[in-house]
């Protein structure tokens, strides 16, 4: 029995594998610009680095520190509302690693 497919079954498969490429492109340049979203904030001491990528949202950031954390605000994190040890000790909690820290001094 022959193979028989309408034209329009070759247009729907043809269109079908451009959407999905498109898409799939799409998801690479959507990963690029997320794996871009990377923050820093910092004071004279330390430098805090945000991935938002990463972040899990667990909450533990504001909940240990909600003077300097303020999720609903930008920018977010309000580096001079704590000291550098307590910054540090905070990030050291986080689940995820969404947040760092590099020394300056």
């Amino acid at each position: 029995m022959p193979c028989f497919m309408p034209i329009s079954g070759w247009i729907w498969i043809f269109s079908s594998r451009i959407i999905a490429g498109y898409f799939k492109e799409m998801k690479i340049q959507n990963s690029f610009l997320i794996n871009m979203s990377k923050k820093e904030y910092s004071n004279e001491e330390i430098t805090i680095i945000w991935e938002s990528e990463k972040c899990i949202h667990s909450g533990i950031c504001v909940k240990t520190l909600p003077k300097v954390y303020h999720p609903q605000e930008r920018p977010w994190i309000k580096i001079g509302n704590a000291t550098s040890e307590e910054l540090m000790n905070q990030i050291n909690l986080c689940p995820s690693g969404a947040l760092s820290y590099k020394k300056l001094k």
